[in-house]
């Protein structure tokens, strides 16, 4: 258990009664499991746990304003790894949600307003770009759908008029008819 000297709030890892998971608990509430195996953490995502829950949209628009990186951290170690992700300073002018900013030197290397990102939280964030960019998509798809119809039906029109050059006034409704169709809209 770990308690916070100041507010009074404990921080609680218990093995879960349900399996070998490990179970982090906030207050005596649990906040997340983490797997036996993996290690993988997994945090509470309960509909009974949440309030004022609503769709997300407007959500292509910022993901296309975000600027994916390549990176490695500054260290002492020789082997420098390549990373990808975001730089927290520009993700907050997006998605201040998924930004955490420590006030404090609680990292204990001299550094104010460290800026933390929660990846797990830019999930649901690409999912309903997704759905967006999906719903567009089959939208424009309709649309050309639409467009090839009245292509093949115009097509038609000038096929029989072309057929039926003798006849004048046949083809004088004929092409008035592609005409406005093809002008009038």
């Amino acid at each position: 258990e770990i308690q916070q000297s100041f507010t009074g709030n404990r921080w609680t890892i218990y093995p879960s009664q349900s399996s070998d998971n490990l179970s982090l608990y906030y207050n005596n509430s649990v906040v997340g499991n983490f797997d036996e195996v993996s290690g993988i953490y997994t945090p509470t995502s309960d509909e009974r746990l949440k309030t004022n829950v609503n769709p997300m949209g407007g959500m292509l628009s910022k993901i296309m304003k975000l600027e994916p990186k390549v990176y490695e951290y500054k260290s002492d170690l020789k082997e420098k790894n390549k990373y990808f992700g975001f730089l927290a300073q520009d993700l907050i002018k997006i998605l201040p949600e998924v930004v955490d900013v420590q006030q404090d030197d609680q990292n204990g290397k001299g550094i104010k307003d460290l800026h933390l990102v929660s990846y797990t939280e830019i999930i649901p964030v690409i999912v309903a770009a997704m759905q967006e960019q999906q719903a567009t998509i089959i939208s424009k798809t309709e649309e050309l759908d639409a467009l090839k119809q009245e292509v093949t039906e115009l097509k038609a029109m000038i096929v029989k008029a072309n057929e039926s050059a003798t006849n004048q006034s046949s083809n004088s409704q004929i092409f008035a008819d592609i005409r406005s169709r093809c002008f009038v809209r």
